[in-house]
């Protein structure tokens, strides 16, 4: 069975959002399933509402007989109900010929139902592509060499063997045979959506009356993408061993070389010594104001500790002598920018942890972020951030 992921339905509240007429005629192929569990479909709204309490309570409490088809859908609208993916959606009816009915003021809910019984195969494209910008840390690795290489677009047999040597480290790791990866060139880059199983796992379930349980293995879509500017490669994924499979094996398939993004450092915290000046922006399109809203600093010693400090402005925490920098930059561990774009009611953040991770409040910032970074020095040389951590360097007279 699936796993379901079905917290958006477990509200009658939310499931009233969708159209009745759209939530009848994407329930009616389980119209029979639904009866056994006690939901009654009516032949037409005019004849009276579904028992949205019922409904929630079925998708909250998923049985082994529910339909497949009806748990794939399901898993599809409730990934697709949100701000985000609506937006996208709406976007693609000019471009792909389709025309929605939701009338002024629809749910993300309406909006996917309604694409999903219009054009299914879109809604599954655009959950693709949705999957592709919903992770929002990324870990950064630079190509070998000043110049990126002219990149294409693998053909499938790259992909066939890129997929070979992904699935040979998820079996051997427990974690299935039949991972799949999706390029989707873009203008400057290259995504891939890498979907994979997770370990198995077994879960209590009620059938029946009867105390029984399910095994199921989980599904996982990871991020990768190529800048074919920067020969750099940014990844989200599952954990550090991941990381390097990836690192490995994007760099043999695509470029012909393990090492050909050497896994060397890129972001630096060291301009932060520098004073306020490093925050300036207005010379970076997009950008109006930044501020200093969050260090970590590592204390060396024993016992070692790391120590978070957390204000409305850093700087002036720093300029009122309420905080000292180290001497030595590399024990600044992590920092959190609170960024103004322009065209924005509210500020983002974003926290830089050298010396490969940067995380964003929404994913379309990292262009204007990335080349913030470059100019004010947070992009530079490795500088070795791997550190013993008892050592000491730390100085902080708060």
């Amino acid at each position: 069975m699936p796993n379901l992921n079905t917290r958006r339905f477990t509200n009658p509240d939310i499931l009233g959002k969708i159209r009745p007429a759209s939530l009848v005629t994407w329930l009616t192929p389980a119209k029979e399933y639904l009866a056994t569990r006690g939901v009654t479909l009516p032949a037409d709204v005019a004849d009276g509402p579904v028992d949205l309490e019922k409904l929630a309570a079925v998708f909250l409490d998923p049985d082994p007989d529910m339909p497949r088809d009806l748990v794939e859908s399901l898993n599809l609208v409730n990934e697709m109900a949100t701000d985000e993916a609506m937006e996208a959606i709406l976007e693609a009816q000019g471009p792909r010929k389709f025309t929605l009915e939701v009338g002024d003021k629809p749910s993300p809910a309406d909006v996917a139902v309604q694409t999903l019984l219009l054009n299914r195969l879109l809604l599954e494209e655009l959950h693709n592509e949705h999957q592709l910008t919903r992770p929002r840390s990324f870990e950064y690795f630079v190509c070998e060499g000043d110049e990126p290489p002219k990149f294409t677009p693998p053909g499938k047999e790259q992909i066939e063997a890129l997929e070979a040597r992904l699935d040979d480290w998820y079996a051997k790791s427990k974690r299935g045979r039949g991972c799949k990866v999706i390029p989707f060139p873009k203008e400057g880059e290259c995504w891939f959506l890498v979907r994979h199983g997770l370990p198995c796992k077994r879960e209590s379930a009620m059938v029946e009356g009867e105390s029984s349980s399910v095994f199921y293995r989980p599904q996982k879509h990871d991020v990768v993408v190529y800048d074919t500017m920067q020969g750099e490669l940014r990844m989200n994924c599952c954990g550090k061993r991941e990381l390097e499979l990836f690192r490995k094996a994007f760099g043999l398939h695509l470029f012909g070389k393990e090492e050909f993004f050497p896994g060397t450092g890129k972001y630096r915290l060291k301009p932060l010594l520098m004073g306020r000046g490093c925050l300036a922006c207005l010379d970076i399109e997009g950008m109006e104001s930044v501020t200093l809203k969050e260090v970590q600093f590592l204390f060396g010693g024993k016992p070692w500790q790391r120590v978070t400090r957390a204000s409305d402005d850093i700087y002036g925490l720093v300029e009122k002598e309420k905080l000292f920098w180290p001497e030595d930059p590399e024990r600044i561990k992590r920092a959190t920018f609170e960024i103004k774009f322009a065209g924005s009611k509210k500020p983002r953040r974003v926290t830089i942890i050298p010396s490969n991770k940067a995380q964003y409040g929404r994913d379309d910032d990292g262009i204007i972020i990335e080349n913030w970074l470059k100019e004010r020095g947070f992009i530079g040389e490795d500088d070795d951030n791997e550190t013993d951590e008892t050592e000491t360097g730390i100085v902080d007279k708060s």
